[in-house]
């Protein structure tokens, strides 16, 4: 007869399906040892995976930011980049209006007009003259005029002229510092720590003043504002010639704004 210590002692799976059989190897001692196998697994996988997400925020904690500085140098270099325009649309071509058709008759050849038939054919200032047989001088037509050539407005890159665009005395040097004296940092990126360059594009224009004024790329709204302001202001350059004679030319350069800390 059981007790009741013998009673309250359930087997476990695996003893009631290898009851009867031999438990020293094979797949019981397997089954025995799954349960600790699958704890110990898991233990180690979520072990290394939370010090691999733990150990950068470890290590890069309280690592000072490296600040690389801006060359003043290289602030005002000009851009060699091309920058192909977006071709202008053809201006709409003027309406013709056709002319009314004139019904001709036919001319009717006579010999000769009596003076009366031949005043029709005058004008008001000789109708009242005498018509006489005297001989009539041969006529004589105008001097043909000289065509005037349109005047050429194409919009020249840089390199495809002979003479580029020049600033002042000094050239590109000269019109950096311009830049620099007249530039003003808008405090709203200074605030906000804003710094970079805003890419800009300009034409000389044959008389040497800039027009077409564009921000090609920028970061920041009010930097490309005051790019733009500073080139309004800008004084005239000596323009770009081809063979002698002075064409447009585009320009492109980047401003760089930087916050100088000291």
């Amino acid at each position: 007869m059981k007790t009741e210590d013998e009673k309250k002692v359930v087997p476990s799976f695996n003893e009631l399906v290898f009851e009867n059989r031999n438990k020293e190897y094979g797949a019981y001692q397997i089954r025995k040892k799954y349960d600790s196998a699958l704890f110990w697994s898991i233990f180690v996988s979520v072990f290394f995976i939370s010090a691999t997400v733990i150990t950068p925020f470890i290590v890069y904690e309280g690592m000072p930011i490296e600040v690389v500085p801006i060359d003043d140098d290289k602030a005002f270099e000009l851009d060699s980049t091309i920058i192909i325009d977006r071709p202008e649309p053809e201006p709409p071509k003027p309406m013709v209006e056709k002319a009314p058709k004139l019904d001709y008759s036919r001319p009717v050849i006579v010999d000769s007009l009596s003076n009366e038939e031949a005043k029709k054919f005058l004008s008001n200032d000789v109708r009242n003259a005498n018509i006489t047989n005297d001989s009539v001088p041969d006529y004589t037509p105008e001097p043909e005029r000289p065509e005037i050539e349109p005047e050429d407005n194409t919009i020249n890159e840089s390199f495809s002229v002979t003479e580029k665009p020049y600033f002042g005395i000094g050239g590109d040097n000269e019109f950096r510092s311009w830049i620099a004296q007249n530039i003003v940092y808008p405090q709203s990126a200074i605030d906000a720590l804003i710094q970079g360059k805003v890419y800009m594009q300009f034409v000389v224009e044959k008389d040497g003043s800039i027009s077409n004024i564009q921000v090609i790329r920028s970061i920041d709204p009010d930097l490309s504002k005051e790019a733009v302001k500073v080139l309004e202001q800008s004084p005239k350059w000596n323009p770009g010639k081809i063979n002698g004679s002075p064409v447009r030319v585009k320009i492109s350069f980047p401003i760089t704004f930087s916050i100088n800390n000291n």
